[in-house]
């Protein structure tokens, strides 16, 4: 539930954006790799940021006016990539991938 969850509210803060841009009203979509929160149950790598990191690129983002950030950057590069790929190929490619 809860990746799903979260990409509703990205498509639904993609929706807004769209639709109030010309009004001058702007929403971003923050994309969030692995913190290290108590809700992170991986291991520890150097791709897992600290919360205060986070915290303080989120108020970058708040003075920013894009409408896509990806935090942080090396741990969102595949999610980058795949958005990139048709839905199809991005399925069969996961399918193989995680067998």
């Amino acid at each position: 539930a809860y990746p799903s969850s979260k990409s509703a509210l990205s498509l639904a803060f993609k929706g807004l954006d769209l639709h109030y841009r010309p009004k001058k009203v702007f929403f971003s979509t923050v994309y969030l790799g692995p913190v290290d929160t108590e809700m992170w149950e991986g291991k520890k790598s150097f791709l897992v940021v600290n919360p205060n990191k986070i915290a303080r690129s989120m108020q970058e983002v708040i003075k920013g006016k894009k409408s896509v950030y990806f935090l942080p950057f090396l741990s969102t590069i595949l999610f980058r990539i795949s958005r990139g790929i048709p839905d199809k190929s991005y399925a069969l490619l996961t399918t193989r991938l995680l067998k």
